[in-house]
């Protein structure tokens, strides 16, 4: 995170094109995210939605083991109806996951800040 733009703690550990420092972090401050939006995101991430996505994952894990003349064969095999559903499939879980991984990021971050934070009261 660069120290002049990223006061949040919610980019990555850089200060001016130079890795930060214990100090770096520990000097950086953040407020909670608001209680409406963390509300949403939980209310979203239900184990019925997790389990569709991971049905998306594990159909993506599948396609790379398959040649592309082997996946040709299977698209062939199924109506356009489901291919557009699988297709429409990847791009939810797509957006989803970015989602989910700017989040934990989020979080990730913070943790470090407030950690070096600890660990500079401790020596």
């Amino acid at each position: 995170m660069t120290a002049e733009t990223q006061t949040d703690c919610s980019g990555a550990a850089m200060t001016e094109n130079r890795l930060a420092s214990v100090e770096d972090m520990a000097a950086v401050d953040f407020n909670p995210w608001p209680a409406e939006d963390l509300a949403k995101i939980k209310s979203r991430l239900t184990n019925q939605e997790m389990a569709d996505h991971m049905i998306t994952v594990r159909t993506a894990w599948a396609i790379l083991g398959k040649t592309k003349p082997e996946l040709m064969e299977t698209l062939t095999k199924i109506d356009d109806e489901t291919g557009t559903e699988m297709f429409d499939g990847f791009v939810a879980t797509t957006e989803r996951l970015k989602a989910l991984l700017e989040l934990v990021s989020v979080a990730e971050t913070r943790l470090l800040c407030a950690g070096a934070a600890v660990e500079l009261q401790e020596v």
